[in-house]
């Protein structure tokens, strides 16, 4: 429905509370207080126009998920690497953290596994 309430509803609220499992890391970020829904619409045409476009993605891939992520379905992740044409793609999921994953609980292991990868990779 976000693509038609974008002409009616400029924001909404935001539900819930943070996902984060390190309290810390809630210090580490910021968003804003509400979801704007016209940049929502956006983003849902963007999400459909790259998941058309990801089988012409052939340079190698690195995809870090959360099990605990409350913003992204897991699902997605799996979703990403089938659809993926790189022949060259690796999986890793993650399970004590939450969407930002590059600071909350897990983000050292997080980091270790992107710097290897890219080492591999010539990075």
């Amino acid at each position: 429905m976000t693509p038609l309430a974008r002409h009616f509803i400029k924001a909404r609220a935001k539900g819930g509370g943070s996902d984060l499992v390190d309290p810390a890391a809630d210090e580490q970020i910021w968003s804003y207080d509400v979801d704007p829904i016209p940049a929502a619409a956006q983003l849902y045409g963007l999400i459909k126009r790259v998941r058309r476009l990801l089988p012409q993605v052939t340079c190698p891939v690195l995809i870090v998920y959360s099990s605990g992520d409350g913003s992204i379905h897991p699902a997605s992740a799996q979703r990403t690497y089938d659809a993926v044409g790189s022949a060259d793609k690796e999986l890793i999921r993650i399970d004590r953290s939450g969407h930002v994953i590059t600071v909350d609980r897990q983000w050292r292991f997080v980091a270790e596994q992107s710097l290897a990868w890219m080492r591999k990779h010539g990075g």
